[in-house]
């Protein structure tokens, strides 16, 4: 099913690629035409969100804290400007860095809250390489903007919450993260020879809103319920250039960076990592349970070569590594197969397994028998006897029986109708205890949900 498509691209520090592909750089803006604002304020485009001051207060940003490796928290002290004339280099290192546009460098409209436009997520400043195992955790106030998805350098956990009505909020942990430059290394001409002119370690990205309709040229879904379910998902990685899109339930990432460092010898150290929340899972796959998730339920390709997804449990959710480890353009994707696909398929190689346990590999059983058929998450136990009788349906799990109904059955197909999940099978026996035999077990593919 095609959910959406979105192109979006960004990255050297202060430049933003138009989806066209054309980068352009964004002055920064500084001024007082967001400050104070509530949630019924209009927004303006390229100028950066203050710090909150009020609890009404909306298109903001709370102080930020940095945990070291040991655990310990500590509240940061950010947000001096020591230079009006340079805006971002000359905040103290850590201050939150956000602003609405949709790439038109000169534009101070009202930003539009219906999917056209993003926000920048970062901290500014450059970090030390000792600095990277710290973990930085701010949160923005986005007022009616929903931050459905976020694209952002090292991210370790995010949180959306709240609505339009009383304001969103994007809380995010990240871990500063080594980029590689180079002029003119773009998608898809940077390549295996390139070397990259220098290096930076940042905590950037962006955030996205979904459209609820159809779009060709801003992310959109089919309906709000979907939006709400993909609300929270993250992509994270340190490509210089990177995009995402979405269709076909696949996310399809474009990761580009100059091969070598600057000594030309070492080979730039990459990832590519995608988490996607419960809500996901369960809502949108169709999932009981994030547990139900294995590795093998993943399509990931990796420089289009089929690979093995490493998928953590995380915050309620799910994070896939993709195992890029370098650059230039791996450009992975990620689809998560339905339950319905991956649980089903689990199902009718476990009746198989029970048939042939009950009727032997090659026998073809006459008279009464049993023949089960699995829909998602119901099972239809069909009994087909020569003459009438009672018989007794039960459920087995392990190598215990459990009750499911005693019948009273006509001459003919007699159906019992129960609920089916993953490891159950089911055992039928005539009045004298006898166990019928299972002919046939099907699996139709069906959606959970």
């Amino acid at each position: 099913m095609k959910r959406f498509l979105v192109v979006l691209a960004l990255l050297t520090a202060g430049l933003v690629a138009a989806p066209s592909g054309q980068v352009r750089a964004l002055p920064p803006g500084i001024g007082p035409e967001n400050n104070n604002l509530t949630i019924n304020s209009n927004v303006v485009r390229g100028v950066t969100w203050p710090n909150c001051s009020t609890a009404e207060q909306e298109y903001c940003w709370e102080m930020p804290s940095v945990i070291t490796p040991d655990g310990v928290e500590t509240v940061m002290s950010v947000g001096a400007l020591a230079d009006p004339n340079q805006p971002q280099a000359g905040y103290v290192k850590g201050t939150p860095w956000t602003y609405c546009h949709n790439n038109d460098i000169e534009s101070r409209a009202n930003c539009l809250l219906d999917g056209n436009d993003w926000i920048e997520v970062q901290l500014t400043g450059e970090f030390t390489e000792q600095e990277k195992a710290n973990t930085y955790r701010w949160k923005l106030r986005t007022g009616k903007f929903s931050p459905d998805i976020m694209m952002l350098s090292d991210a370790q956990r995010s949180v959306v919450a709240g609505n339009a009505t009383d304001g969103f909020t994007l809380e995010v942990w990240a871990k500063p993260a080594l980029f590689a430059y180079k002029n003119n290394c773009m998608m898809p001409t940077c390549g295996q020879n390139d070397v990259s002119e220098r290096v930076s370690i940042k905590i950037q990205g962006y955030a996205t809103m979904l459209m609820v309709g159809t779009s060709m040229t801003r992310p959109s879904v089919a309906t709000a319920a979907q939006r709400d379910a993909m609300r929270g998902i993250f992509i994270s990685t340190n490509a210089m250039n990177q995009s995402w899109s979405f269709s076909q339930d696949t996310f399809n990432v474009s990761a580009t960076s100059p091969h070598f460092l600057p000594d030309g010898r070492t080979l730039t150290p990459g990832f590519v990592k995608v988490f996607l929340p419960g809500s996901y899972v369960l809502q949108d796959r169709g999932y009981t349970d994030i547990s139900q998730v294995k590795p093998e339920f993943f399509d990931l390709k990796v420089s289009q070569a089929s690979a093995t997804a490493k998928v953590s449990v995380l915050n309620g959710g799910l994070l896939v590594d993709t195992g890029v480890e370098h650059f230039s353009s791996p450009n992975p994707s990620v689809k998560l197969k339905s339950a319905a696909e991956t649980l089903a398929a689990q199902n009718l190689a476990a009746l198989q397994q029970n048939s042939s346990a009950g009727s032997g590999p090659n026998t073809v059983p006459v008279g009464n028998h049993v023949k089960t058929t699995i829909s998602g998450i119901k099972a239809t136990i069909t009994v087909t006897l020569t003459a009438k009788g009672t018989f007794t349906v039960y459920r087995k799990v392990g190598k215990k029986l459990t009750l499911v109904k005693k019948v009273s059955g006509k001459k003919g197909a007699n159906k019992v109708i129960t609920s089916y999940l993953k490891g159950y099978s089911f055992v039928v026996k005539d009045a004298k205890g006898k166990t019928l035999a299972v002919r046939t077990t099907s699996v139709r593919f069906a959606r959970f949900y």
